[in-house]
């Protein structure tokens, strides 16, 4: 999808919930997003950027996210 693609590409930051990303879980698809503007929360740690911070993880997380409330994009749905 090209303009999930570009949506994406564009973002400042990417935020990845539980997300394991490698050719197998997206079907070799990858869109070239610096690690720098990446944060990545797992089970048992996160990963900002290059950084992993262990122990830092989704229960601990969860509830700044839920707290700040982010302005969020929505990407429309596509269309048919």
């Amino acid at each position: 999808e090209p303009r999930l693609r570009r949506f994406v590409e564009r973002s400042d930051l990417i935020v990845g919930v539980g997300l394991d990303v490698n050719d197998i879980t997206t079907g070799a698809f990858s869109v070239p997003v610096p690690a720098e503007r990446t944060v990545r929360i797992f089970r048992n740690g996160t990963r900002v950027g290059h950084r992993t911070y262990l122990g830092v993880d989704l229960t601990r997380i969860a509830p700044f996210i839920e707290a700040e409330r982010f302005p969020r994009r929505a990407l429309p749905p596509p269309q048919r």
